[in-house]
């Protein structure tokens, strides 16, 4: 059973024992404080008032037990950011936002690169032969003169 039924169960247990207690307080004439002067009366009021407390405390643990498989609250991250050493102080701090941006763009790039490196060899450049220097128009047009 998954943890919010069992909350749910427990929730509704402790109504049912909640309203046994009031239903035996109305039809004994007794107030919210008031203990009976009859011995029997008041063991069946202490069972009643026992079997509240106990059902609280279960549902308290299964509370604190949702809590704790919930963990916590808040957006994940996709990334886990080193600590960086304060340039200022020399102790360690969190990442700023431009820093935790930049170290985004720097994952993204090696994790590219890496996909790229395994899909297919990289092709070697094949040197060129040094091409011939043109001439400047302003000689052509000076040879041209002759």
């Amino acid at each position: 059973m998954s943890t919010k039924d069992e909350l749910i169960n427990a929730k509704n247990e402790l109504k049912a024992k909640k309203k046994e207690l009031v239903k035996f307080r109305k039809s004994n004439k007794l107030k919210a404080d008031q203990v009976p002067e009859d011995e029997k009366l008041a063991k069946t009021l202490e069972k009643l008032k026992g079997a509240v407390e106990k059902q609280e405390a279960v549902l308290a643990e299964i509370k604190e037990k949702a809590k704790a498989e919930k963990g916590k609250r808040g957006p994940s991250t996709k990334y886990d950011y080193p600590m960086v050493k304060d340039e200022d102080s020399g102790e360690e701090r969190e990442m700023t936002a431009a820093e935790k941006k930049k170290f985004r763009a720097k994952a993204r790039a090696e994790k590219k690169k890496a996909e790229k490196g395994e899909q297919a060899p990289k092709k070697e450049k094949k040197e060129k032969a040094p091409k011939a220097k043109k001439k400047k128009k302003t000689e052509e047009s000076e040879e041209d003169d002759d």
